[in-house]
């Protein structure tokens, strides 16, 4: 679901269901208490009287169905269009960057003022709707008012009630009118806030990413991890994204995991962490079967660090040691000296207090990479799952985070994603995946030796950069 819909349902539809609580608790009550006292008073005087006070029940019934449903509808295709409009404004505010690079202001703009006047169009609709509804509904009530009116004063003229009992009946029949009308007017709260419920319940209803109960709990981990006939196919789909993966990882193992776009390495990562389950055969972490552990006591001994890290607004303190309420500044320190951050903290004005905008874009590209490595190392990881985190970087900085996470993976279980094939030479052992198959496997001159399919992609990488390189070299001439 799009981040700017539950942002909607969130904040506007939360508050609608807030709002429909508290205005039927404070105004039903009301409500009720006038109607039961005022035809309680009226079934003492007059029974007669009375049968016709009730008449006004199924006429203000018949006026609620007829607009009910063409409220209902009008609501939720407004609600839908404000969980739309969240959507496309938290998708502009991403996109700002790429916008004004390419010269769209003005396209952006009319996209969007065209989605505004859409939700403008819907909600005057709704307007409207709610508008003709009060006004049908307060007119249906005069014309009953006049009648009370005329069948009193008949009574009165028949000596079945006093000429001053006229009064009293008309002012009781008031008060019941205005009750029905309150009641009536409450539909269009009643009817968006039960929208919103259904809007919630979208949130509320939907199947739990993940089962942990009544799993087993680890205690620890050595980091031992073991494919068996591995397999992956996305829900709705035939093709397989992963093919009878077997693959056997000592713990402390460095495992680099390439191939081509597509091939199954992010898949085979989530599998890992434990964001997908395998639609076919299993993953052994030290001997336990992902599918019957309790995934959150597995991934306090796992830090992942990706290739773009993400960094919220706070402190660098913060950033740090997200999620660690007891780290110390001794640890914290530790953790950043280890990720090569002295120098950052000494130039920012406040050191580790100092506040990072969203996403960290006061920061360069290393450095935010390097929060990412300090975030790791202090939680004492057992395994490391990496996305090769220097691949657009510039020199300076990709040896600056070489050697963090030279440090970040020592001793430690490691699954690296490499896209630069040269940043991989001192793996363990280099895993060639093609088209979801483990195609070949071994250490980096092993795979060069064989001349297969990493030594041609090595061999293409290695073209790439000679050319580069060539091309500067004739420019500084």
């Amino acid at each position: 679901m799009q981040s700017g819909r539950l942002q909607s349902k969130i904040i506007r539809d939360v508050e609608a269901i807030e709002t429909l609580s508290s205005q039927l608790f404070n105004n039903v009550l009301n409500i009720t208490m006038n109607l039961i006292i005022t035809i309680g008073i009226t079934a003492v005087k007059n029974r007669l009287i009375l049968i016709f006070f009730i008449l006004v029940a199924p006429a203000a019934s018949l006026t609620v169905i007829a607009f009910r449903r063409r409220i209902g509808k009008v609501n939720r295709d407004f609600r839908l269009e404000m969980e739309e409009t969240s959507a496309r404004v938290m998708e502009m505010v991403e996109m700002v960057p790429v916008t004004r690079a390419h010269a769209l202001e003005e396209v952006e703009n009319e996209r969007m003022s065209r989605q505004l006047m859409e939700t403008a169009e819907k909600g005057y609709r709704l307007d409207i709707m709610q508008s003709n509804f009060g006004a049908a509904g307060w007119v249906v009530f005069q014309v009953f008012q006049a009648l009370c009116l005329m069948f009193t004063g008949f009574m009165a003229l028949k000596g079945r009630i006093l000429v001053g009992d006229i009064t009293f009946y008309q002012t009781s029949f008031t008060t019941i009118v205005n009750q029905f009308t309150a009641l009536i007017n409450l539909l269009p709260l009643i009817t968006k806030g039960l929208e919103s419920v259904t809007s919630v319940g979208e949130v509320l209803s939907s199947d739990d990413v993940e089962q942990n109960e009544g799993k087993e709990v680890l205690p620890d981990l050595q980091g031992a991890f073991e494919f068996r006939h591995t397999a992956y196919t996305y829900p709705g789909t035939d093709e397989q994204i992963l093919k009878d993966v077997s693959l056997s990882v000592a713990p402390g193992e460095t495992v680099a995991v390439v191939g081509e776009s597509g091939s199954g390495k992010t898949t085979m990562m989530n599998l890992l962490i434990g964001f997908m389950n395998p639609t076919g055969g299993s993953i052994l972490v030290d001997g336990h079967d992902m599918a019957g552990i309790d995934l959150k006591s597995y991934r306090r001994f796992l830090s992942v660090v990706p290739q773009t890290p993400l960094l919220f607004t706070g402190t660098l303190r913060d950033n740090i040691a997200y999620g660690l309420e007891g780290a110390s500044d001794e640890q914290i320190m530790a953790a950043a000296r280890a990720a090569n951050l002295e120098s950052l903290i000494e130039k920012l004005p406040d050191g580790l207090d100092s506040m990072l905008k969203e996403h960290g874009a006061n920061l360069s590209g290393g450095q935010r990479q390097r929060i990412a490595i300090a975030r790791a190392l202090i939680r004492n990881p057992k395994v490391i799952i990496l996305d090769e985190a220097t691949s657009a970087l510039d020199v300076v900085s990709e040896k600056e985070i070489k050697d963090a996470l030279d440090r970040l993976v020592k001793d430690r279980t490691t699954f690296v994603v490499a896209h630069r094939l040269s940043t991989i030479r001192n793996a363990d052992r280099i895993v060639v995946l093609d088209k979801g198959r483990i195609a070949e496997t071994g250490s980096y001159e092993e795979l060069m030796d064989k001349k297969g399919i990493f030594y041609h992609m090595e061999s293409l990488q290695m073209n790439i950069a000679r050319e580069a390189r060539s091309r500067e070299d004739v420019k500084g001439e």
